[in-house]
């Protein structure tokens, strides 16, 4: 409960918010950490949004983009996007098809290598 106190006294800290307001980057990555924590423990997102004094879409974004802070590489690009994932290898036969998947699970299977990239540039 005293990290609660503590993180509702740095909000009230910042002065007053409203809709886009910008809270400190190292305050959005401490009540990302407070919620991923009681997401765990079985926390949901409302709640959790109530208990801090911010809008549960808030907590949703700030839990998401601590969670790909962590898992970036140090000497990754800031401007990355990619979340490092981890993979379970079905079959290790070799072959020239190549499957790609996506973040959100859409899996597109039996390109070639040409086929992937154009792929690839045309989904960003």
């Amino acid at each position: 409960m005293k990290e609660i106190t503590r993180l509702r006294r740095r909000l009230a800290q910042v002065g007053p918010r409203g809709r886009g307001a910008r809270l400190p980057e190292d305050l959005r990555e401490e009540i990302g950490a407070y919620s991923r924590a009681r997401v765990a423990e079985g926390g949901r997102l409302r709640e959790i949004a109530l208990e801090v004094g911010v809008s549960r879409e808030s907590v949703r974004r700030w839990i998401s983009s601590s969670r790909r802070r962590r898992a970036r590489p140090e000497n990754c690009d800031d401007h990355a996007t990619a979340e490092v994932v981890p993979v379970n290898v079905v079959s290790a036969e070799i072959t020239d098809a190549v499957v790609v998947v996506t973040a959100t699970g859409h899996r597109v299977e039996g390109l070639d290598v040409a086929g992937a990239a154009a792929l690839l540039r045309a989904l960003g």
